[in-house]
């Protein structure tokens, strides 16, 4: 969560190809700096248009990312190749064919969105039916929330494209925050 942010053009516009509006335009507000930033994309905090002002987060992928972690995979394939053919009881092909397979479905924010909606099911159906042998947890995951257009006729977007993904914002703590946690 502590790489070094892109530009803030380059989210601007990939917000705007892929929502069709900029994010001073689709949002009332748009944090400028992001919450964080990581290997595939970067988090910004932004408020939705509407009388309620709610707070959501936007996941903007980096710009040319998705290239370059394909190239990775190809090169990873050529030297794991080259790895086996040295020596057959290192044979990593099956644990790379999982990466190359399921890797590339990061790229896509859509699905991360499915995802979202399918494991908070999920996880409230497990802890409503006691399936945990009566243990019982709490928990909070963020979820989808479609961009209002700020037109006043409500109308709304998809919350996710294949490379952004607005979610309600979910305040907490970082993991590395061991006094927090």
């Amino acid at each position: 969560d502590s790489l070094p942010a892109r530009p803030y053009r380059e989210i601007a516009d990939t917000v705007q190809a892929e929502w069709g509006l900029s994010p001073e335009q689709l949002f009332a507000s748009f944090d400028r700096e992001p919450l964080g930033s990581a290997s595939i994309a970067q988090v910004h905090r932004a408020v939705l248009h509407g009388s309620a002002k709610v707070s959501v987060v936007v996941k903007v992928q980096k710009e040319g990312i998705g290239p370059i972690i394909i190239q990775d995979l190809a090169n990873l394939k050529a030297i794991c190749d080259f790895v086996a053919w040295m020596d057959p009881d290192m044979n990593m092909k099956p644990l790379l064919r999982e990466w190359c397979d399921e890797v590339p479905k990061e790229l896509d924010f859509r699905q991360e969105a499915r995802n979202l909606v399918e494991v908070k099911a999920n996880l409230e159906a497990t802890s409503n039916s006691g399936a945990m042998d009566g243990c019982s947890f709490d928990f909070r995951m963020p979820a989808p929330v479609a961009p209002v257009l700020p037109s006043g006729a409500g109308e709304t977007l998809e919350a996710a494209t294949e490379r952004t993904l607005c979610m309600d914002f979910q305040d907490g703590c970082s993991i590395k925050d061991l006094k927090a946690l």
